[in-house]
């Protein structure tokens, strides 16, 4: 099962991008799986933004899963995204395998709800896919 939630975890399809997007992830393992790895593709209007996998930020990332149930987090910071429609593909296989693929595993939107973007870089319409994180200091000469 995979969802979206807001950062205090209630379900959620609609999204601001002041918003943290939580993405949840649930699944069982029948059998101990050497490099067993959950992995995403974030795309926006059907252009992939990013992938990412649950052991990205391990140290050593091949790892053994036991038979269990596992829920997985994946938090995405606010002002990242732009608005638009955004699907995750889900994948989950070890390094010789691909064991499940789930296109459009699930789906949200965000929207530009508590800012009037019109004179912004990361207007919906504006091209790219997210919003900066730059800063940009001007000074006259």
């Amino acid at each position: 099962r995979v969802f979206a939630t807001k950062s205090d975890g209630t379900p959620e399809t609609v999204f601001d991008i002041n918003d943290e997007i939580v993405l949840k992830f649930e699944y069982e393992v029948h059998e101990p799986l050497e490099t067993l790895q959950l992995s995403i593709v974030l795309a926006r209007n059907m252009i992939d933004i990013f992938s990412s996998f649950d052991t990205d930020g391990l140290e050593e990332p091949l790892i053994q899963r036991l038979p269990g149930k596992y829920q997985a987090e994946m938090r995405i910071a606010p002002r990242i995204l732009k608005a638009g429609g955004y699907s995750v593909t889900t994948y989950l296989g070890t390094i010789s395998d691909l064991l499940l693929e789930v296109p459009s595993s699930t789906q949200f939107s965000i929207e530009e709800l508590s800012e009037n973007t019109a004179y912004r870089s990361y207007k919906r319409e504006r091209p790219g896919q997210i919003i900066a994180p730059a800063a940009w200091t001007t000074t006259e000469v």
